[in-house]
């Protein structure tokens, strides 16, 4: 199955980033459901960006979980892990540095309000 969905890539660090690809891999109670992937994009310091992205959900074995999937939606959150890679340019005042960049997180999603309620990341 694929999906396209819009994400929002916000840099709260003082330097710029260019990114030529971005990968996210969506995990669901240990089993992985699919990636997002997108081509690439530039995030301002201190900025947002919004950037289409593609998801192939190729791991759809959730049904097996249906009965986790139903009691996560019931209590009005679900938890997702994802490992986030990237490749770019960093950019400090005039300069470029090459930067590669693997991160984990934590999900937690309210399924009542569609938003992110809790996230916690940490570099792998």
């Amino acid at each position: 199955m694929t999906l396209l969905v819009t994400l929002k890539v916000t840099n709260a660090d003082v330097y710029s980033f260019d990114f030529t690809a971005l990968d996210v891999a969506v995990d669901y109670r240990g089993k992985t459901l699919g990636h997002v992937s997108s081509d690439g994009g530039h995030v301002t310091a201190f900025g947002s960006s919004f950037l289409e992205a593609e998801t192939e959900l190729d791991g759809v074995t959730v049904f097996a979980d249906v009965i986790h999937l139903i009691h996560d939606l019931a209590k009005g959150s679900v938890e997702f892990d994802t490992v986030t890679e990237t490749n770019g340019k960093l950019g400090v005042f005039f300069f470029r540095f090459p930067l590669k960049a693997k991160i984990a997180c934590g999900i937690m999603v309210d399924t009542v309000n569609q938003t992110i309620s809790h996230q916690s990341c940490r570099p792998v």
